[in-house]
């Protein structure tokens, strides 16, 4: 029975795996009332040179803090319509980042 246990755990994880391979998490974004997160997020990969239409988005919004005590603002969960565009966003911003000469000038809200 627990080794049962265990597979069903361990298979579970597996799809929770595979069902977030589409999804990017966004931190520190400042907040904003009545803001369009799907702009937000569209602007932001925009600025790393990663374009993709707002049909490719599948769902985008604000996700709730662990710690309600934190002053920093709650991340952005943006989910695609397939792996390979959040894989492009993911490299696009690895890029911008890259290309730059100093950790102080990494994408930032300053550059959208």
């Amino acid at each position: 029975m627990k080794t049962s246990v265990l597979n069903i755990y361990s298979r579970i994880d597996r799809l929770e795996q595979f069902s977030r391979a589409d999804d990017v998490e966004v931190h520190c974004v400042p907040e904003r009332k009545k803001e369009n997160v799907i702009a937000t997020a569209t602007v932001s990969a925009n600025t790393t040179g990663c374009s993709f239409a707002e049909a490719d988005i599948t769902h985008c919004t604000r996700i709730a803090k662990m710690n309600s005590h934190c002053s920093r603002p709650r991340p952005i969960s943006v989910s695609f319509s397939t792996p390979r565009l959040s894989d492009g966003l993911l490299a696009a911003t690895i890029s911008f980042d890259t290309k730059r000469k100093s950790s102080k000038d990494e994408l930032d809200t300053g550059h959208t």
